[in-house]
């Protein structure tokens, strides 16, 4: 990867990515990289042209605490599971996250590509269609964090 600073991390990533697809209701139901401060999120997802549109909510005790609007992109072709993620209100606020896997129907694992000292691994969060993972999907979803090297 050429000049890439020593804390990005490379694991294999998603071939295509269909934004259509990806549309709908997400659960975040685990993230390696940080405690949000939330009990549960649902991040909201639906595409205008070739953007997506992403709204993130964050409960706390059965509340709405927070939510955040962001509008993502895959602005390279030759890369096309590279996300250019914006946030509204937050100037200057752009971060890359790339799809690391997703079967659009059931979970996506996304990432940032930056290492995570505690875990040796990618900062990565891993999205649901529903809140509560099944014993066999929870078994899907390591396989995938092993297979891309995450």
């Amino acid at each position: 990867m050429g000049n890439t600073p020593a804390y990005q991390f490379s694991p294999i990533t998603q071939a295509t990515f269909d934004m259509n697809k990806y549309e709908g209701m997400w659960y975040k139901v685990f993230d390696s990289s940080s405690n949000t401060g939330c009990n549960s999120m649902i991040v909201f997802c639906f595409v205008t042209g070739t953007t997506l549109n992403m709204t993130t909510y964050c409960i706390v005790d059965s509340k709405l605490a927070r939510h955040e609007q962001a509008y993502a992109t895959t602005p390279n072709r030759y890369d096309p599971s590279k996300l250019v993620v914006k946030k509204e209100g937050i100037l200057g606020s752009t971060s890359n996250y790339w799809i690391y896997y997703t079967d659009y129907i059931n979970f996506a694992i996304v990432g940032d590509g930056k290492l995570n000292k505690t875990t040796n691994g990618s900062n990565y969060f891993v999205l649901a269609r529903k809140s509560k993972l099944t014993p066999e999907l929870e078994q899907r979803i390591q396989n995938e964090i092993v297979k891309h090297a995450i």
